[in-house]
């Protein structure tokens, strides 16, 4: 009887152990394939809606933006008012802040805590 308990219990051990050892490579997949396709996602979006506002101001920025963002914020707009904001930046504002809940809403996360769990040491 304490023998059978004993190889159970090593068994199960062993068990455990190796579907562990599997698990962070199946989460890291399905990180990969939410990744995957969110950015498709974003990018389809992002080719729909330049087509539809390309050239429109969207936007005005309450703030006159550095130099480096210009080219981002006033992208294919006409005029020097660099307060102008256009479709591109205002994409890549929503998108990022945006990103995490669609992932969400598509079902791509794992659930709540299994981040922690599967983490090797």
């Amino acid at each position: 009887s304490l023998s059978l308990s004993l190889s159970l219990s090593l068994s199960l051990s062993l068990s455990l152990s190796l579907s562990l050892s599997l698990s962070p490579r199946e989460l890291t997949m399905v990180k990969f394939k939410s990744s995957a396709v969110v950015g498709v996602t974003l990018i389809l979006l992002f080719s729909v809606l330049n087509s539809v506002f390309d050239g429109r101001v969207v936007a005005k920025i309450p703030f006159i933006p550095i130099n480096i963002v210009t080219g981002l914020t006033h992208r294919n707009l006409i005029g020097s008012d660099m307060t102008d904001c256009s479709m591109a930046f205002f994409y890549l504002l929503c998108s990022t802040s945006i990103r995490s809940n669609l992932q969400k809403f598509l079902g791509f996360t794992p659930p709540k805590g299994a981040s922690g769990v599967f983490e090797t040491k």
